[in-house]
């Protein structure tokens, strides 16, 4: 039961944080000479909502900037796409990061960053990609968010999740996936691809384990040193 309790907690920071994050400024990123993490959230995610992992992967000595677009279009109620969001997050990426960097995605938007790693030939500009509780075969959420102009690129086998699955064994060297132990939204088996490196969290809860869980913040560290 504390298993559920502490998820619908986290579940309930992630949307309220979400909300906070729409009058609360971002962080302003200095040191640009330290190992850059880009922070990728998933849908309708607020930069807050990650901020505890932020400050552990600071005190660790990397420079972590968290990726966001307006609150809108990241729930999908602005007009949008996956070549418009990546493009948002290139410009992004250009305007803070200096040489090589590490790229961690939560959920979709882990999709998100495969796409942009894709669409605009990154590849060869990170050091590592690792995927958090990663959709890529679907969540039964894309259904539920049926007003999202996104939301058939999330849907079992779309054109998009077939594409990230394709990118993802073609570089298989620079990807690492992480998974929790259980996930109500992305279940376990659909975050994982045969022949990649998967490591599965000992605890479990979609929102828990990338906002609250100290195993995955010290997971995170030790994988991108």
């Amino acid at each position: 039961m504390y298993k559920y309790i502490q998820e619908f907690f986290s579940f309930c920071w992630y949307v309220g944080t979400s909300l906070a994050g729409l009058i609360i400024p971002d962080k302003v990123y200095n040191d640009p000479q330290s190992q850059s993490i880009v922070l990728v959230g998933g849908i309708g995610s607020s930069p807050l909502a990650f901020i505890f992992l932020q400050r552990f992967l600071e005190k660790k000595g990397f420079r972590v900037i968290i990726f966001r677009t307006s609150f809108l279009k990241n729930l999908g109620l602005q007009k949008s796409s996956m070549t418009e969001l990546a493009k948002e997050l290139n410009e992004f990426v250009e305007e803070k990061i200096l040489g090589e960097f590490l790229i961690v995605g939560m959920s979709a938007g882990a999709i998100l960053s495969i796409f942009y790693l894709t669409h605009f030939n990154k590849w060869n500009s990170i050091r590592k990609f690792i995927g958090v509780s990663t959709p890529f075969y679907g969540s039964w959420l894309s259904y539920i968010f049926f007003f999202s102009k996104v939301k058939n690129e999330f849907i079992r086998n779309s054109n998009v999740l077939k594409n990230s699955i394709q990118e993802v064994q073609q570089n298989k060297e620079k990807v690492i996936l992480i998974s929790g132990k259980w996930d109500e939204f992305v279940f376990t088996k659909r975050s994982t691809i045969q022949g990649i490196k998967q490591l599965i969290l000992s605890h479990g809860g979609h929102a828990y384990i990338q906002t609250f869980c100290k195993e995955t913040f010290i997971l995170l560290a030790e994988l991108c040193h």
